[in-house]
């Protein structure tokens, strides 16, 4: 099963973000292209909220259970398929699902690995090419568009290679924001457990 029909989604949803960006910042800037990848997060986040507040109670009730399911495990520890039903037997009554925990991320998923291939195409576009049907005029126009110095399409390594330091550095603000933002929202997760 191909993708594509998801990548093609994610571009389209990238374009309409930066055209409306576009009324606000030039076309071509780094700001309107960085605008849509952050949008686009950020929106992607909002819809799957509901999955993620779901993923909490599930949780909660998960470790409500744990001190049954451990008695359980202990009763039947010699009978692995007796104690395999019995705990599945409490989760049924409890109405808690092990893999709820899992949606917000098996939704995601495919949605951010589709930005990353729509990006890493839109990076690494021969000139003239299209890409996930962006124009190629629009694809030149993200691939030449820079924040702070640095393109959209910069890569840490090679910029440390070629020795760009705007780009090293723009990089490097970017990790420290996303490692930032993943601990904050692991250490909320985690401070919302009983």
């Amino acid at each position: 099963m191909t993708l594509d029909p998801l990548y093609r989604a994610v571009a389209w949803v990238i374009v309409q973000i930066h055209h409306g960006l576009s009324f606000i910042f030039p076309e071509d800037s780094g700001a309107a292209w960085v605008g849509s990848i952050i949008l686009l997060t950020v929106l992607m986040r909002i819809l799957i909220f509901p999955l993620f507040v779901k993923q909490i109670h599930a949780s909660r009730k998960m470790q409500q259970l744990n001190p049954q399911v451990q008695a359980l495990r202990k009763k039947y520890k010699n009978d692995k398929q007796r104690m395999n039903q019995e705990v599945m037997k409490l989760y049924q009554e409890a109405g808690a699902n092990p893999l709820s925990g899992c949606l917000p991320l098996l939704v995601q998923f495919p949605v951010f690995i589709s930005l990353f291939n729509v990006l890493n195409k839109l990076a690494n576009a021969k000139p003239g090419n299209g890409s996930h049907g962006i124009s190629p005029e629009l694809v030149e126009s993200a691939k030449e568009a820079d924040i702070f110095g640095a393109t959209i399409s910069t890569q840490f390594l090679h910029a440390w290679n070629d020795g760009a330091v705007a780009g090293i550095i723009v990089c490097g603000i970017a990790v420290l924001i996303s490692s930032i933002t993943t601990f904050f929202s692991v250490r909320a997760s985690m401070a919302r457990q009983p």
